[in-house]
């Protein structure tokens, strides 16, 4: 799990906060390691998978104040995370930024630039109060939800994405309006080719469309999971949660 909060300034000279929550669940952060996390390498390579976020301000485009950035196991307890920046933020006073701590499973790194460095336990705090709301509020992930589940095939024109028939049902029965999911998709070759070079992974874009939900949604009910119909194998998996052992 990486959590951060950005106070940011755009180019109108507006400021405000923004937080961002991901999650490691994916196989392909399978070799991270949570005794200690390396906070700097998570937030700056290895962010994981956004399923929740809160801006002040638009993304792009705006300079970082300051930040905060919080890494640890996608099932820490919101307690661990408020006692491990209670204890980080006693490590303030004196000292200069950025300042990194990892211990006991989670790990901190809070920065901000030179304008602010005579508030910055008061700025700490206040990024500290953004990045908990957005955390405590995405708690109900379940922990042995099954996924949703979306095969897709490729063809001349484009990629062709369905959700199957139960998560339908699923999808169907989590939207309190009776707001029905987008079961069908298409995505032309150049359409995904252009959104993956200005925004990156385009799988997070498909969950969303397809259910009509924001990603932390998708991911309470179970995340999603992407299966090729000419091969039968799961290619990509958003947001799951493996079971839990007792």
């Amino acid at each position: 799990m990486y959590l951060t909060a950005h106070r940011v300034k755009s180019r109108q000279a507006a400021v405000g906060i923004s937080v961002f929550l991901h999650v490691h669940s994916s196989p392909e952060y399978a070799d991270l390691t949570w005794e200690l996390p390396d906070v700097t390498d998570i937030a700056q390579s290895r962010p994981g998978v956004l399923v929740s976020h809160s801006y002040d301000l638009p993304p792009g485009g705006n300079s970082v104040l300051s930040y905060l950035d919080i890494a640890a196991a996608d099932d820490a307890s919101a307690e661990t995370i408020e006692g491990a920046l209670s204890a980080f933020r006693t490590r303030i006073p004196g000292q200069e930024a950025p300042i990194v701590v990892s211990d006991r499973g989670v790990g901190i790194q809070f920065s901000a630039v030179l304008g602010l460095a005579d508030r910055l336990e008061e700025e700490f705090d206040e990024l500290r109060g953004r990045a908990l709301s957005l955390f405590r509020s995405a708690r109900n992930i379940p922990g042995r939800a099954e996924p949703l589940a979306s095969s897709f095939t490729v063809d001349s024109e484009g990629y062709h994405f369905r959700l199957d028939e139960g998560s339908v049902e699923r999808v169907r029965q989590a939207h309190p309006t009776g707001f029905l999911a987008n079961a069908v998709l298409h995505i032309s070759h150049d359409v995904l080719l252009n959104f993956e070079t200005a925004h990156g992974d385009i799988f997070p874009h498909v969950a969303t469309q397809l259910s009509n939900m924001r990603m932390e949604q998708v991911v309470q009910l179970g995340g999603m999971i992407f299966r090729s119909d000419a091969t039968g194998k799961v290619v990509r998996r958003l947001g799951t949660t493996p079971a839990r052992q007792s």
